[in-house]
């Protein structure tokens, strides 16, 4: 299986590398790879002028060194000179040779810069564009908070997981013992930039203290996006003993993305939850997304023997304003699962339980 997977993703790398080839190929040729020949034939029609030019030149030239080549030949002799005609008869098909060459080349590289894919101008040109208002030419200080402003979006989040594992309940305290595994997949938007968030932090809020401990981090890694099974790269495990503090706890991670790629990164932490009244609606846990994400997998696995957890879940827009709230009862060996699309930065999904309360899982 490994095995067939590798050479899958060979393939699949070799194909990326000739269409890139390719793509460079139909760019010097002035022809966007999307829709080629259609483009090419728009190429051809912006030159027609030229291709006129031309066979005018061409038919001029046919028409007086083939058609009437002994007049003209004589005539240019006896009017400059023995020998001249044959010699101008010469340099005139060299001349009208390189007079096409150079001009096509001209024509083809400036009709190029003058018909270029505006996603393929310099990254500041594109912010320029954007500020077209004669009010804002010219004008640095804006140009430099919009380049700002833009740079922060150009990631958002592909996915993001949670598995949320309830796995102790310590009953004379009522406090819960939850494992968190948290995977997120950031895309960078930009095919020619690379981007780095302002925000280099994961933050963690516990809720509860257990044996001096307000739980810890197991891991911290980046993964393959596209295969979650495979580690790039281990920031934290185990055996480094992570413990987290009362309070937020940021967990400095650097958020570069390289340009027209992805990032995968996996976390995965224990805390304590104190049990509360469902009644109350003081939420027990609640996920907020910073950056518009295309896909949110919230699933709550009860590992309790012989207990139900109910479960009440409710979506909180970017303006603040609340959904209605839905009820559900997690059984052992049978999960909570919820996915949603398109969230928007600021948006909330809260989940409110009889069994503990406020548990910040991303901010």
């Amino acid at each position: 299986m490994s095995s067939s997977k590798e050479t899958e993703g060979q393939t699949e790398k070799d194909q990326s590398q000739r269409s890139k080839k390719r793509n460079k190929l139909l760019d010097f040729l002035g022809i966007p790879s999307k829709d080629g020949w259609i483009e090419f034939l728009r190429l051809l029609f912006k030159m027609r002028f030229l291709f006129v030019v031309y066979l005018l030149v061409l038919a001029l030239y046919l028409w007086i060194f083939k058609g009437h080549k002994d007049y003209w030949l004589s005539a240019l002799s006896n009017y400059f000179g023995e020998g001249f005609g044959v010699s101008f008869s010469a340099s005139a098909f060299e001349d009208l040779m390189m007079f096409m060459f150079l001009t096509l080349a001209i024509s083809i590289i400036s009709i190029k810069l003058s018909t270029k894919n505006p996603e393929d101008h310099e990254f500041d040109s594109r912010i320029k564009a954007i500020m077209n208002s004669q009010h804002v030419k010219n004008n640095f200080h804006v140009f430099d908070f919009l380049k700002g402003k833009i740079s922060i979006l150009l990631a958002y989040n592909k996915a993001v997981h949670y598995d949320v594992h309830i796995i102790d309940y310590f009953e004379e305290t009522r406090i819960f013992h939850i494992i968190v595994k948290r995977i997120q997949v950031m895309t960078n938007m930009c095919k020619d930039r690379d981007f780095e968030s302002p925000n280099r932090a994961i933050t963690i809020l516990p809720d509860k203290v257990v044996n001096g401990s307000f739980g810890k981090v197991i891991s911290l890694k980046k993964i393959d996006p596209s295969d979650f099974q495979h580690t790039l790269e281990t920031k934290i495990t185990a055996t480094d003993n992570y413990q987290l503090v009362d309070g937020l706890n940021p967990i400095n991670f650097n958020y570069l993305i390289n340009q027209d790629s992805e990032l995968g990164i996996e976390l995965t932490y224990e805390v304590y939850a104190a049990e509360t009244d469902i009644d109350k609606l003081e939420n027990w846990s609640y996920c907020e997304v910073s950056r518009f994400t295309s896909s949110l997998n919230f699933t709550i696995h009860n590992q309790l023997k012989g207990e139900n957890i109910n479960l009440k879940v409710q979506k909180m827009s970017s303006e603040g304003l609340a959904g209605p709230i839905i009820d559900y009862v997690i059984s052992p060996g049978n999960p909570y699962n919820s996915k949603e699309k398109h969230l928007l930065p600021n948006e909330k999904i809260l989940y409110y339980t009889e069994v503990s309360k406020t548990l910040l899982l991303e901010k």
